[in-house]
């Protein structure tokens, strides 16, 4: 078990809760839930993603450099599930950082740049076919926003090409079990299904990012 990566997470976790908290402070954000376990979450995700990296790639450049990103998806994950948001104070300067991050990354220029054109390709033909569906059903809410456009683009400059093809396919797929566990949840609990609320998409991006990160 490398416990010095474990140990490391844990803390980046708790590092993490408290920049989203100041952020949140900072643009006046209102949470969608009760978050007050938010830094127990965080210090249990921190701790197993450092943990899974170290286990898997050993400590080396890459590890720090894909520990960097961990935490910069653990940032927009837990701000989007707590109020449904991707700031652009967060998602722009990620990308920016992988860009300048992709010469020293196991992938390379090319497949960075390739990956972010890809996954940004996708992005925005999900947004669309969003958009097209809230006009035929005449809904306000869109689950996927042009936040989670920014944020497949830098998932897609962190994984490269074709990586990026699988994250976006893993991401659809996860969010897919994801709202089939919430409206079972309804059901149980409401004793009815509402169709057209909207569950916070990032998180999915986050969790099949890392998993690509990985694997």
């Amino acid at each position: 078990m490398p416990w010095g990566f474990f140990l490391l997470g844990g803390i980046v976790g708790l590092g993490v809760h408290q920049l989203a908290a100041q952020l949140s402070q900072r643009y006046a954000l209102a949470p969608k839930f009760d978050s007050r376990h938010s830094a127990l979450l965080l210090v249990v995700l921190g701790a197993i993603a450092f943990a899974g990296l170290e286990f898997r790639f050993g400590i080396q450049t890459q590890t720090l450099l894909l520990a960097l990103h961990t935490m910069i998806l653990l940032i927009v994950l837990i701000i989007d599930l707590e109020h449904w948001l991707i700031l652009n104070a967060v998602s722009i300067p990620a990308i920016i950082f992988a860009i300048v991050a992709s010469p020293i990354s196991a992938i390379g220029v090319v497949s960075s740049i390739a990956g972010g054109a890809a996954a940004l390709a996708i992005a925005l033909t999900m947004y669309g076919l969003g958009q097209v569906h809230a006009r035929v059903r005449q809904v306000n809410a869109i689950t996927f926003g042009q936040g989670d456009i920014k944020l497949a683009a830098y998932i897609g400059l962190v994984v490269g090409f074709p990586a990026a093809v699988f994250a976006m396919i893993l991401t659809v797929f996860l969010s897919g079990i994801g709202a089939l566990i919430y409206l079972a949840c309804q059901l149980a609990v409401r004793r009815r299904l509402a169709l057209e609320d909207v569950i916070p998409y990032a998180p999915y991006f986050c969790i099949a990012a890392w998993l690509t990160m990985l694997f």
